[in-house]
């Protein structure tokens, strides 16, 4: 984000992210973007120059002691004026701040009111917990009939449970059973010419995994689906995926009818039932099913990333990451072509598209030609785009200390955080295109040269790159026509919502509300959400849903969130009371402001 720009393919403010749509500046007035920025870069190139200039036509002195100091001065010259710049831009630039508006709609009661319900709240949230609402991949075949069929019981007993649990939403909200399993609910505001919003969350959960290895603080063993409420903290699988979501917009809801509120925008709270499997049955039909009935939304707000503390070294400020973008996926199948293996077209080789006897191997075989190839994929990583960190590090302007540096510099400090970025695994992800060789299979005797080998390869795609591009740099890296690539399962990366529209600036006031010590950044969801489901009728009928934001209001440490598909998934009784005021605040927020138009 470093100056406004218009139109497809806007410069460094989106970063190459060619989101066709118009932005402008938000990290700072535009002043000191459109003017006073460019003006202290001239001002540097002016004085780089000048000191260029007078080295080559200053005298030479006579003796080469007199020259190095000369030069040295010069050197020293330069370095001061850069200096200049980097300190200037550094008080001068400032990052969003959404402190004010944060002040001028909280509700210090509203906020007390629900924090004194926290242990009620609790215990809904319990009772949810301890249904085990499991999805299975259709093609898993260690997953038994009587399996599905329990976990399709549990949804409805988790149906029933919400309408005993919330009986004014029951009464006032219409509620529709979508597809069986899903669930939608409209608050019908009372101006119909304003644009209703959605917000998101999924009632299913993936299994537990090993019973074993879900203990407490102090080793003592947890139940998965125990829904246990120890120490402060509600214990089980979902509560951080995403059941917590769901009774958190629910008891929303609730509280805001039970104070009188009445909503100008009508409101869709979405609960899709198979998002751990792809969303295919549940968050598509709701998309499908808003958009049949004429439904053309503001803004969706979806699961997402986190208040998340200890994410940067010598950052002590939590960060708020509102993800703006969700990458792509890509599986690919790699196997041999047995038409081209052979002397001529149609006659393939013992052991090379062809079954053979391993007495008598050929000089490359299945297994040999495709190893070289994934290997080739392996070690031969995407380039890297820092539009998505752009956004992220300009945001940490008021984080203090050497990162309001480095935000308010980043055409001087881009360099070095590419290369940093993309040395670890956790941070490379942020801006590449990501390679993972996920399955290898071939042969099944030790005797038998196996006819073919096949190799799958998952691609998390960056919001630069498409499937196209992908796979053609697959085939050029791997360099070997004897490969056949084949597509097993895609989405293209998502299209970048603005950090500019009014939605956004609600979601980091409430933030800022709730979480005041939080710096409040636009990111990129490197993992999967229902979202694209929406985002497939946006593409087909541009309008439906053209902002879609991605973010869970729950604060944790970055160790923490390794409770996502993993053990000993938790959240805190007050966290999910605050999780609950912000949607709350969230919607009182939304309904202030007018949106008759995308």
């Amino acid at each position: 984000m470093a100056f406004a720009q218009l139109g497809r393919g806007c410069g460094l403010h989106c970063g190459g992210y060619d989101c066709g749509r118009t932005h402008v500046d938000v990290t700072a007035p535009g002043y000191l973007r459109g003017v006073a920025m460019p003006s202290l870069r001239v001002a540097l190139l002016f004085a780089l120059v000048a000191t260029a200039t007078a080295a080559v036509t200053e005298p030479t002195e006579s003796t080469g002691i007199t020259a190095v100091s000369r030069y040295l001065r010069y050197l020293q010259l330069s370095f001061t004026s850069l200096l200049v710049v980097v300190v200037a831009r550094t008080l001068l630039i400032a990052p969003p701040d959404y402190t004010a508006a944060a002040a001028s709609q909280a509700d210090p009661e509203a906020l007390a009111r629900i924090l004194a319900k926290k242990d009620a709240m609790a215990e809904r949230l319990s009772a949810a917990l301890r249904l085990e609402t499991v999805s299975y991949d259709k093609e898993d075949a260690s997953v038994t009939e009587q399996m599905r069929r329990k976990s399709e019981d549990a949804l409805r007993d988790l149906h029933q449970h919400l309408e005993r649990s919330f009986p004014l939403v029951r009464r006032h909200l219409k509620r529709e059973v979508i597809n069986e399993f899903s669930l939608v609910y409209e608050w019908e505001g009372s101006d119909a010419s304003e644009l209703p919003y959605a917000v998101y969350a999924h009632l299913d959960v993936v299994p537990a995994g090993e019973r074993a290895g879900w203990k407490d603080a102090m080793g003592l063993p947890v139940d998965a689906f125990g829904g246990a409420v120890r120490e402060g903290e509600i214990w089980g699988r979902g509560a951080i995926d995403d059941k917590q979501a769901v009774l958190g917009q629910l008891e929303a809801v609730e509280d805001l009818l039970a104070s009188g509120f009445k909503p100008r925008r009508t409101v869709y709270l979405c609960f899709g039932h198979d998002e751990e499997t792809g969303g295919q049955e549940g968050a598509r039909w709701i998309a499908e099913h808003l958009y049949s009935k004429g439904a053309r939304l503001e803004f969706l707000l979806d699961e997402g990333l986190f208040v998340i503390s200890g994410v940067l070294p010598l950052c002590r400020r939590p960060i708020a990451m509102v993800c703006l973008a969700e990458k792509g996926f890509l599986t690919l199948r790699l196997s041999i072509d047995p038409t081209k293996t052979g002397p001529t077209a149609g006659t393939p080789l013992p052991g090379l598209g062809a079954p053979g006897h391993a007495s008598m191997p050929p000089d490359e075989s299945s297994i040999g030609v495709l190893a070289r190839a994934v290997s080739k994929l392996e070690k031969s990583p995407f380039p890297t785009h820092f539009n998505a960190a752009h956004r992220l590090f300009s945001a940490l302007g008021g984080a203090g200390g050497p990162w309001s540096v480095v935000a308010a510099n980043l055409w001087l400090f881009n360099p070095l955080l590419r290369l940093v970025l993309a040395a670890k695994p956790k941070t490379a992800t942020l801006v590449r295109t990501t390679t993972a060789l996920t399955v290898f299979k071939a042969g099944e005797k030790s005797n038998v040269l196996p006819a073919n080998a096949y190799a799958l390869v998952n691609h998390r795609l960056h919001p630069s790159d498409t499937i196209a591009s992908v796979i053609a740099r697959d085939r050029a890296v791997i360099d070997d026509p004897r490969i056949q690539i084949e597509i097993e399962a895609s989405n293209e990366p998502s299209l970048v919502s603005q950090s500019d529209h009014p939605a956004f600036r609600a979601i980091g006031a409430t933030v800022r509300e709730l979480f005041p010590e939080a710096l409040v950044a636009p990111g990129l969801f490197v993992a999967g959400s229902d979202s694209k489901h929406f985002e497939a009728v946006e593409r087909r009928a541009p309008g439906f849903c053209p902002q879609i934001y991605r973010f869970n209001p729950i604060a944790l440490s970055s160790e923490e969130t390794a409770m996502f598909h993993g053990y000993n998934e938790r959240i805190g009784v007050e966290a999910h009371a605050k999780n609950v005021a912000f949607m709350r605040s969230l919607h009182v927020r939304t309904q202030s402001r007018n949106a008759t138009s995308n």
